[in-house]
């Protein structure tokens, strides 16, 4: 069930405050659930091998990284964390989170979006199932799988899914209860941090229909978002900059 609808005015204020005191009080009791670091560290090391990745000088890894900073310093848990931000060789759209802090998220989301709002969402998304700590709820043979921003939405609303595929040698775990929660914290991230809330709307109509897209356009997750952004006015991009290093790095993936 979604949470009550944000509220112009005092409402809003409130529900800002309300997640903050939230992300604050896990903060306080520890950043990562048993073990969570550990198997993090490892999955890790498997997709360093069996993935091909940007170099960590490379143009959309700088890129990609300090967009994830700037998200983090919106929050009070999400700046003691330790992020790790990836960019993958991937045309496909996608992004991952694989807990510890770890994500990744493909050149083909980057070239996906139009603006910089637009890919903070898509991380925002990702950050936000660390930040629900989301691995916490998971029983312990899911370790080792992660959340990936293309949700299964194909069980009815009354039931609760969960969808398993293969990505190299690791599972995908999705839990479309876990992908809701995780799109409630990316408004709130974003919203704190100075972004358009409403991008993660842009991006979850934009994805083409068809197999591998047509999940995130599923009309229930559709509804739920456009739900949960009533009250969140659209807002312009942050400044010019970001715009700018966003096409420098549409450029430079064209140019590879």
């Amino acid at each position: 069930m979604l949470p009550p609808r944000p509220v112009p005015g005092w409402g809003r204020a409130l529900v800002v405050l309300l997640f903050l005191f939230q992300l604050h009080a896990h903060a306080e009791v520890g950043t990562f659930c048993a073990s969570e670091r550990e198997q993090a560290l490892k999955a890790a090391r498997r997709i360093d091998r069996e993935w091909p990745l940007f170099g960590h000088g490379d143009i959309p890894s700088v890129y990609i990284r300090a967009l994830g900073e700037r998200l983090a310093q919106s929050t009070a848990q999400g700046r003691v964390i330790p992020w790790h931000f990836q960019v993958v060789r991937d045309r496909a759209a996608n992004a991952y989170w694989i807990g510890g802090g770890f994500i990744y998220i493909t050149e083909g989301a980057l070239n996906l979006v139009q603006t910089e709002s637009e890919i903070a969402a898509i991380l925002a998304h990702e950050m936000g199932h660390q930040l629900a700590g989301h691995l916490c709820q998971a029983p312990p043979t899911l370790w080792e799988s992660f959340w990936s921003l293309m949700g299964d939405w194909s069980t009815p609303e009354s039931g609760r899914e969960v969808h398993k595929q293969g990505v190299g040698s690791l599972t995908q775990v999705i839990d479309m209860a876990k992908e809701l929660e995780a799109d409630r914290l990316a408004v709130q991230i974003l919203d704190l941090a100075g972004y358009d809330p409403r991008a993660v709307l842009t991006v979850a109509r934009r994805l083409p229909a068809g197999d591998g897209f047509h999940r995130l356009r599923d009309q229930r997750r559709i509804r739920a978002l456009e739900d949960l952004l009533v009250g969140y006015p659209s807002r312009s991009e942050k400044d010019s900059k970001g715009s700018k290093e966003l096409q420098r790095v549409k450029r430079e993936l064209a140019s590879q």
